[in-house]
C-alpha cells in the first residue's frame, strides 16, 4: 500500500512540474488533508496556476462545511489568493464558475509582458508590502525593479510570484492588453 501511495505522489508532483495551472480537488467528506496541504506546498513553490475545489460539497452538512471552511483558512491559508470553488463533480454543480477560474488562471500563467509592463507591476506590488532589511539598510524600490537583482530575473519566463496580487487576482491581469 505504501508503495501505491508514494508511487502517486510522484506522479503528481511530476505533473505539478509539466502544468501551466493546477487543480488541486479535495474531498469534502475527508476534509484538507495532510497530503493534500503538503501537495499546495509544492504547487506553490513550483511557481504554478492554481484553482482550489472542494468536490462532494453537497455530502456533507452544515457543520462539516464550516469545519471545512475553517481547515481552509488555516491550513491553506498561503493560498488564499487562489480562486475557490465548492462543486459536486457527480451533479454537475459549480463546474462552470469553476472552469472559467481555471481558464483565467491558464491566461495568467502564459502572458507575456514587455519588460516595462513587469517593472510597473513589481512597483505597484512594492507599495503594498515593503522589501526586507538587506543589513542595516532597505534596498531602494526601483533597485529591485531593475534588471541587476537576481531574484526577479529568476521569475521571466515564469508565472508571477504568488505575491503581486490585489483583491484576488494577480496584478498582471489589468495588463494583459497592453502592448
Amino acid at each position: 500500500f505504501e508503495a501505491i501511495e508514494k508511487f502517486s505522489v510522484v506522479n503528481t508532483l511530476q505533473a505539478i512540474e509539466g502544468a501551466n495551472v493546477v487543480l488541486l480537488l479535495i474531498d469534502a467528506t475527508a476534509g484538507v488533508t495532510d497530503q493534500d496541504a503538503h501537495i499546495a506546498g509544492y504547487i506553490l513553490e513550483s511557481g504554478r496556476s492554481v484553482v482550489l475545489a472542494i468536490n462532494k460539497w453537497d455530502a456533507v452538512d452544515d457543520y462539516q462545511r464550516q469545519m471545512l471552511e475553517r481547515s481552509i483558512e488555516t491550513r491553506l491559508s498561503f493560498l488564499k489568493f487562489a480562486p475557490l470553488h465548492f462543486i459536486s463533480a457527480q451533479k454537475r454543480q459549480g463546474l462552470e464558475p469553476l472552469w472559467k477560474s481555471i481558464i483565467q488562471a491558464h491566461r495568467s500563467a502564459t502572458c507575456k509582458m514587455p519588460t516595462p509592463v513587469l517593472t510597473r507591476i513589481l512597483m505597484e506590488a512594492l507599495q503594498f508590502q515593503t522589501p526586507k532589511k538587506v543589513g542595516a539598510y532597505r534596498r531602494d524600490s526601483r533597485q529591485l525593479a531593475g534588471s541587476g537583482d537576481r531574484r526577479l530575473q529568476a521569475f521571466s519566463g515564469r508565472t508571477l510570484p504568488q505575491g503581486i496580487q490585489s483583491g484576488g487576482h494577480t496584478v498582471a491581469h489589468r495588463y494583459e492588453n497592453l502592448p
